[in-house]
């Protein structure tokens, strides 16, 4: 599998992640969870309550996911 097969999985896995997190948000209203980012409350490491959990993951994934995507679209490119 060349690198840039596997770059495109690895995409497509967080992509499933962030979409899969975002509905959980959504159906658990933990959509305010954590009101800052990257901080939650000022602390890197979210406070142990399910709505702070579920949002803080869910926006680690779609960041995760940005990067991964800038780096597909320059292998791509490149």
């Amino acid at each position: 599998m060349s690198r840039l097969a596997k770059l495109s999985l690895a995409t497509t896995v967080l992509t499933f992640l962030a979409v899969t997190a975002g509905g959980l948000v959504r159906a658990t209203d933990s959509g305010l969870g954590c009101p800052g980012w990257p901080k939650c409350y000022g602390r890197w490491i979210p406070p142990a309550n399910a709505h702070s959990i579920i949002e803080w993951n869910h926006r680690f994934f779609v960041q995760l996911l940005r990067w991964f995507a800038v780096a597909l679209v320059v292998s791509v490119l490149v």
